[in-house]
């Protein structure tokens, strides 16, 4: 996505944390942004920003901020934890029996939800599905297992 942004004449900051949205008629119009290096902090104005900051602190960040019912509800937010253990299959047994198109005829969905209480594993995914180029040798299966995990920070 970076290339195909700087093909298009953008600019992709690299090394950088988005400290500030300042936002005029509705719309993101400027990102503060701090260099992880210096330390440095400067507005960067644009027609399109990407973010993938938690939805919380990009609440916070916003200049003006947004009305007290929102921010309340932002900083009530709640994250879940989890981690991905990936597999590498030679072969899935699982074959495509619908009509839609797969990579390698396997089972076409990306995520498959676990629903059994009794199990930590809250879904499966599927990478081949996602992108081909997620998998370097498409007879095989990457298969990712999520975790639903509780982590433990300084005591928190």
């Amino acid at each position: 996505m970076a290339d195909d942004v700087r093909k298009r004449g953008g600019e992709v900051r690299m090394n950088a944390q988005a400290t500030g949205l300042r936002i005029e008629g509705g719309r993101v119009v400027a990102v503060k942004a701090r260099d992880a290096v210096t330390g440095a902090e400067e507005w960067l104005e644009g027609d399109f920003v990407f973010s993938t900051m938690p939805v919380k602190e990009l609440i916070a960040a916003c200049e003006p901020p947004p009305p007290p019912n929102v921010r309340e509800v932002a900083a009530g937010l709640v994250y879940r934890d989890f981690v991905t253990i990936g597999l590498l299959l030679r072969k899935l047994a699982i074959r495509n029996e619908t009509r839609l198109p797969s990579v390698n005829d396997i089972v076409p969905d990306n995520w498959i939800y676990i629903q059994e209480r009794e199990v930590k594993l809250g879904r499966l995914q599927i990478f081949n599905n996602w992108s081909p180029y997620m998998v370097a040798d498409p007879v095989t299966a990457w298969i990712g297992l999520v975790l639903l995990a509780r982590v433990t920070i300084c005591g928190r």
